[in-house]
């Protein structure tokens, strides 16, 4: 994850102005917080799940194996 990506949630979550990517006068609320972190942890996911399946395809696993190890990481983003 980059610092552009952290910025990018950060002003989708509304903790930041826009024109200058500043927190935003004020504290920002629980929901915003909560978009925020749901963004952060729901693209560190995804860059696991990614690692999984390079790293079970380099171990020269099935296609199933790497499937459900990648299936099981992204589910965490249902809960």
């Amino acid at each position: 994850m980059t610092r552009d990506d952290i910025l990018r949630f950060a002003y989708t979550s509304k903790i930041t102005n826009p024109d200058d990517g500043q927190i935003k006068f004020g504290q920002p609320t629980a929901k915003c917080l909560e978009q925020f972190a749901n963004l952060v942890a729901a693209a560190e996911r995804e860059a696991c799940a990614a690692a999984a399946h390079n790293a079970l395809l380099e171990m020269g696993q099935p296609y199933g194996v790497c499937k459900v190890a990648v299936d099981s990481i992204k589910e965490r983003n249902n809960k």
